[in-house]
């Protein structure tokens, strides 16, 4: 019979380690969308709506607010985040700390754990909220006593602290249909460069 620490790890992953890869931003925006999924209307990569600034991730709620997560992963990129301005010179920060009608209901600051050791909670600014990103391997749990270990890379997202509410202005119906077709329009040029990279893989190994 198995005590009950045994059994838990025969039927969750373990955590066994920082993933030796590089965290990147795609693999971020992957693992905010795993999270938020299910209380969204949409989620986007690298989108930018009307009038704002191009987010890495952009999300709806299912009650209709947006929320805007950057991702940082060294010192440089945030300090450079805090000078982007508009076409009209605005500064992003300073919309967002006044809460413009044009900036996301709620903003965070994705940060990967390398960057973290570099940006102090203190010096990030009040309006946004802070969530550490982390790159995990886990072993997943043996369903045969005998068979071989496997694992998968993972990325844990975790809140330092909550973001605060910037304005209480619903998304425009008409900005989420831009998006819809944003990603319609994605999924095709996709699929075409996939095909295209195929065929020419063939050609090359064929000559």
């Amino acid at each position: 019979m198995r005590n009950q620490h045994e059994s838990h790890a025969m039927t969750e992953p373990v955590q066994i380690g920082p993933d030796v890869m590089a965290l990147t931003e795609r693999r971020i925006q992957h693992a905010i969308y795993r999270e938020k999924v299910s209380a969204c209307r949409i989620i986007m990569p690298n989108f930018t709506p009307p009038e704002w600034f191009e987010c890495d991730v952009w999300a709806v709620t299912k009650a209709g607010f947006a929320h805007e997560y950057e991702v940082k992963l060294t010192r440089t990129d945030f300090l450079n985040d805090c000078l982007k301005k508009d076409g009209r010179m605005m500064n992003k920060h300073g919309m967002l700390g006044r809460g413009d009608e044009r900036c996301p209901s709620r903003f965070w600051f994705v940060i990967g754990a390398l960057a973290w050791k570099e940006i102090p909670e203190s010096g990030v600014p009040a309006f946004a909220g802070i969530i550490r990103a982390e790159a995990l391997v886990l072993r997943e749990p043996q369903l045969r006593p005998n068979s071989l270990p496997s694992f998968r890379q993972y990325v844990r997202l975790t809140i330092v602290r909550p973001a605060p509410r910037l304005n209480r202005i619903k998304v425009d119906e008409r900005v989420i249909q831009l998006a819809y077709r944003s990603s319609y329009y994605r999924y095709w040029n996709e699929r075409q460069r996939v095909l295209t990279s195929t065929t020419l893989d063939k050609l090359e190994a064929s000559a």
